[in-house]
């Protein structure tokens, strides 16, 4: 039996003496526990979360999804459960409800698991947990939920003759059934508070809200410094000093940041399982179970559906870069991304497409020089982040990388073309300089951006140096923001633009 957790915390409490509330010292006689799974041991919904996989590993599949729920939530569950095998041994659990099922153990009491999910992934996550004394879930003709779960519970314990830890309205049939109910408080529901049993409030075990902070980490707000990218345009084009243009690039901005972090939470809830293999992506809210996936999709919905209305304010050509942008994204997240090399191209793709859609916002002339530019600079830094992601997988003793196509051995190609397009973007700029920049109008001192290529090849020297000794972060973006250097060099190359512009 694989990582009994159970097991293992009941011989933790029995050795410390420590005891839990209400599930301490009990007597002899003290009816089973009985925990519920979704929600309640296990920090997200399992259906969902197989539905999710079905539909990205077998969308021919996903297709019948509304035929097996026609035919019944059993039929549903069962024929999911025939396609898809989840990863039991990484999904989050509630630790306070593990704490809670081992004083339970240690007290010499039954545990006992009880889901609506497919008796399958049931029986396995009861392996993994250990010390379980039995399971009741869904199988074939039974949804066990609701009325049904309480039924099957009164069956087996009579009225009154267990104690039930639960999360939702659906379990307030088997509260009622229950000697004594316990709550967990997930997000923004609160059962807890609505309801009671035998005019007895129950007891909340474990609270884990949806907060402000879980949502703007999954929304990624600090990747919105990558939309700057939209006011190169309009600063190489001479649009700063007109304020409808700003401002005009401003709603771009925000429309750009809310599409982002959209997509950015579609990826979470397309890769979960594989973040939760992930060295440092398994903290992420969705992998870690602080947010659940319903909420995730409404906040994608929400937030995609408002940015792509500022882009439609803003005119057809930057709505249909914008759309363009999402489709791009979600090409990547869906299949894309799994393929060496051209993940890393199709992320400087992205980065270069913001620089697109600024040209749409400020109305300026294409520069062919700074497109190619974008490409090379952002190509080194994508290839960056997988050096340092195939360097952390090294290091964890594995030899591929979860959700990606690249091995260990790769490491030492990914560095080689990450530098060569990093030094290539160096030349491709000083071209541009050349071939575009001095000639423009816009400049009046046209010679100091002479200092830029300088500063940037002061910034990527750095970035690889860290790279190869292992102490970049995984997103070289997310390490600029943080990075004092970088701040420093961003700000000498900020006012070097500014002394072109207006010396």
């Amino acid at each position: 039996m694989k990582n009994p957790l159970i097991t293992r915390l009941a011989l933790e409490f029995e050795g410390t003496g420590d005891r839990q509330p209400d599930a301490a010292a009990p007597q002899a006689a003290e009816p089973p526990l009985v925990v519920d799974v979704d929600g309640t041991l296990v920090r997200t919904d399992l259906l969902v979360e197989s539905a999710v996989h079905l539909l990205m590993s077998r969308p021919l599949d996903a297709v019948r999804l509304p035929f097996w729920l026609l035919a019944g939530k059993d039929r549903l569950k069962t024929e999911i459960a025939d396609r898809i095998a989840l990863e039991i041994d990484t999904l989050p659990l509630d630790g306070k409800v593990l704490a809670f099922m081992a004083a339970a153990k240690t007290a010499g009491r039954e545990v006992y698991l009880a889901s609506a999910s497919d008796a399958r992934v049931v029986a396995a996550l009861a392996a993994r947990v250990g010390g379980v004394d039995g399971i009741f879930a869904t199988g074939p003709g039974v949804n066990l939920a609701g009325r049904a779960k309480r039924d099957r519970l009164v069956a087996a314990f009579g009225e009154g003759g267990f104690d039930y830890i639960g999360n939702s309205a659906a379990d307030v049939a088997v509260w009622e059934a229950a000697r004594r109910g316990y709550v967990i408080r997930n997000g923004f529901a609160d059962p807890g508070k609505r309801y009671t049993v035998a005019e007895r409030p129950l007891e909340v075990l474990a609270r884990n809200p949806f907060t402000l902070k879980s949502v703007l980490k999954a929304a990624r707000v600090h990747q919105w410094a990558k939309n700057v990218l939209l006011f190169v345009p309009l600063v190489l084009g001479g649009g700063v000093f007109d304020s409808d243009t700003v401002l005009r690039a401003l709603l771009c901005f925000l429309a750009f940041g809310l599409l982002a972090s959209a997509t950015y939470i579609a990826n979470d809830v397309i890769d979960v399982q594989n973040d939760r293999r992930h060295r440092s992506k398994r903290h992420r809210p969705l992998a870690s179970g602080a947010l659940s996936i319903p909420f995730a999709l409404l906040l994608v919905l929400g937030g995609g559906g408002l940015g792509l209305a500022l882009g439609a304010l803003l005119g057809t050509p930057v709505l249909l870069g914008l759309l363009g942008y999402t489709a791009l994204t979600f090409a990547y997240s869906w299949r894309l991304k799994r393929v060496p090399v051209l993940d890393t191209a199709l992320l400087a793709g992205l980065y270069t497409w913001r620089l697109f859609v600024g040209i749409l916002v400020a109305g300026v002339m294409l520069s062919p020089w700074l497109l190619v530019f974008s490409f090379a600079f952002f190509l080194s830094l994508s290839l960056a982040k997988r050096h340092t992601e195939i360097a952390g997988m090294a290091a964890a003793g594995r030899d591929a990388l979860p959700g990606r196509g690249y091995r260990t051995v790769d490491g030492p190609l990914v560095m080689a073309m990450g530098v060569a397009a990093g030094v290539s973007s160096l030349l491709v700029f000083v071209l541009y300089l050349i071939e575009g920049a001095f000639a423009a109008a816009t400049f009046t001192l046209p010679q100091a951006l002479w200092a830029l290529p300088v500063i940037l090849l002061l910034w990527l020297g750095r970035v690889w140096l860290l790279c190869g000794r292992g102490e970049l972060h995984d997103d070289p973006v997310e390490f600029a923001v943080v990075d004092h250097t970088s701040h420093f060099l961003g700000g000498l190359a900020a006012a070097t633009v500014i002394v072109a512009l207006l010396a």
